[in-house]
């Protein structure tokens, strides 16, 4: 649930509209190309959800490694499972980690207060953007957090529980940024939210808090 509701990512959004240089003639385009990545993360999502529940749970499986989540793939895929569920997890990985990676070095860059565009005339080193440089370093330590605990023996799957973990209680703070924007009129002007659009963020937004309450609560309390 906390990486359907990757709230970062929709702030992160704002930065990605303006390195497109869309304008109000563009917001046509712009609806389009969120309403569409919406629905097919959300099949994505469903059919995860959907295999995960009827191989896995009907099995009995509590997936503790990644050829147990691959199971889930069986009845498709047979003897091919953990192969084909391997290619779409480093698909997945090269992908998530760059974005990740990319949407992180802009936050943190904007937030003190240096140029935020990919590509900018204030350049450091290498002649490359603070958010490049940024983004080079989230990488390595993102790669050395991947690789150290396989290296020392750990499960890789508690590297990917730690990383959630931060996701999740990052929620709420996030959902508010994109309220707060939202409805700021000297950004969103004649598109500020309107009353409708305010319950139904209130209602998602409320649903994160309650992610982020009860993750805590599973785990420390």
């Amino acid at each position: 649930m906390s990486i359907y509701f990757s709230l970062y990512g929709g702030l992160y959004q704002n930065y990605l509209v303006r390195e497109k240089d869309y304008s109000r003639r563009d917001l046509g385009d712009a609806i389009f190309d969120i309403v569409s990545a919406m629905v097919v993360t959300g099949l994505l999502y469903a059919i995860i959800y959907i295999t995960s529940a009827a191989v896995l749970n009907t099995a009995g499986i509590i997936p503790s490694t990644m050829a147990d989540m691959a199971r889930q793939l069986e009845p498709l895929a047979g003897q091919h499972a953990s192969m084909l569920f391997g290619i779409g997890l480093l698909a997945a990985g090269i992908s998530s980690v760059i974005v990740n990676a990319l949407a992180g070095a802009t936050l943190f860059v904007d937030g003190v207060g240096l140029p935020s565009g990919m590509e900018t005339d204030d350049t450091t080193a290498f002649g490359l953007s603070p958010v490049k440089i940024t983004a080079i370093g989230l990488l390595i330590i993102g790669w050395l957090t991947a690789v150290v605990p396989v290296v020392l023996g750990a499960s890789a799957i508690d590297t990917i529980i730690i990383a959630a973990t931060f996701a999740i209680i990052g929620l709420p703070y996030f959902g508010y940024m994109i309220i707060r924007i939202a409805n700021d009129e000297s950004i969103m002007e004649e598109y500020s939210n309107t009353m409708t659009r305010n319950i139904l963020a209130i209602l998602g937004y409320l649903v994160t808090v309650g992610i982020a309450l009860n993750y805590l609560y599973q785990n420390f309390i």
